[in-house]
């Protein structure tokens, strides 16, 4: 076995040959997770904060809807209107699915039942209503990917006067 002689693996710095550049690494790899953790504490918060907003503006739109004051659908339209931010297509179906005691993935998925059927037709009908912006296009793709025709027997069947074709 060699005797190695420790004053040649010392540095001018006096520190061993690495021993700066792995230090800088351990400190450099600390605080990518040190910025990772607080990144995902900011991305969670924001999440929340999504979340609340699109329920107070649910709350409004509702408070809207069932206020004596929009007798009509055109006073309930120019109420919706003013409001800048349509309600997200998921959270109707989340509220049908709810009231109708189906689960959201059944209504955006295959199932032929009636019962099923019959949620998902009325909550199509409903995020036809409350969001003209939307193409039968962009409705069918918010239901599971369905074609646009599906979104034209929905209001069919729910009674919804048709658009009409250009």
């Amino acid at each position: 076995m060699r005797d190695y002689n420790h004053d040649t693996f010392v540095t001018n710095s006096g520190y061993a040959p690495g021993f700066l550049a792995r230090a800088r690494l351990k400190q450099k790899q600390a605080m990518e997770q040190m910025f990772e953790v607080e990144l995902s504490t900011l991305r969670d918060r924001i999440s929340e904060l999504e979340r609340e907003n699109d329920k107070l503006r649910a709350s409004i739109r509702e408070s809207l809807i069932s206020s004596p004051a929009a007798k009509s659908a055109e006073e309930l339209n120019i109420a919706l209107e003013n409001i800048t931010d349509r309600i997200p297509v998921s959270e109707i179906i989340r509220r049908v699915s709810e009231k109708h005691g189906v689960s959201v993935q059944e209504i955006k998925g295959p199932r032929r039942e009636r019962h099923v059927v019959e949620a998902r037709f009325k909550a199509l009908a409903l995020a036809y209503d409350l969001r003209p912006d939307l193409s039968l296009v962009q409705i069918g793709r918010e239901f599971g990917g369905r074609d646009h025709t599906t979104v034209l027997k929905a209001l069919r069947r729910m009674g919804r006067k048709l658009p009409k074709s250009s």
